[in-house]
């Protein structure tokens, strides 16, 4: 990937994130790229196919993850997840743009990759233990999505990486003993 392509990728990325496919031009994306619009252009073809290519990735960097520990414990490849969505947290603001703009992306996303995905940190087909990872999974998204906003809240030098690694290992082991919740 040259330096102007992945130029343009990182403002699309923000941009898409930040305000979602229908507001964004690819004016807008050259402008901030500090590009003409025609250099864009050459790189993608069109708005469409740009706004794809960083949602895939987006995707495919979460669902990587847990396929990098085939063998591990679900608790293990869920705070692996976290790791990796905390490292590049523009990708869970990418991935929950996505899923409330676009219905339509959401269902596919949910039959091409999360599907897959709970399959991966579930390989034994438990219906309580894919309740669980996929309770965890959104809860990943929304934690690496507002990390920020948590840190300024909690108005603390605590670890909320460790605290939420803490968290993750309490509910495994919850549902792996078939513990019911207070609500």
């Amino acid at each position: 990937m040259t330096e102007g392509h992945q130029r343009i990728y990182s403002v699309a990325q923000r941009l898409f994130a930040l305000r979602g496919y229908a507001g964004v031009s690819i004016a807008d994306i050259a402008k901030e790229a500090k590009m003409a619009k025609s250099t864009v252009l050459h790189h993608f073809a069109n708005k469409q196919r740009l706004y794809q290519e960083v949602v895939n990735e987006s995707i495919a960097l979460f669902a990587a993850a847990p396929a990098e520990l085939a063998h591990a414990t679900l608790a293990d490849k869920l705070k692996h997840l976290l790791a990796a969505m905390l490292a590049e947290p523009m990708h869970a603001k990418l991935l929950n743009r996505v899923f409330m703009d676009n219905p339509k992306s959401a269902a596919l996303a949910a039959r091409r990759y999360w599907r897959p995905l709970l399959e991966q940190l579930t390989p034994n087909g438990d219906l309580h233990e894919r309740a669980l990872a996929l309770f965890c999974v959104n809860a990943i998204i929304q934690i690496a999505f507002s990390i920020e906003l948590q840190r300024h809240v909690l108005k603390t030098e605590i670890d909320l990486v460790q605290t939420y690694r803490g968290v993750i290992d309490d509910l495994v082991l919850k549902v792996s003993r078939r513990e019911t919740f207070k609500t």
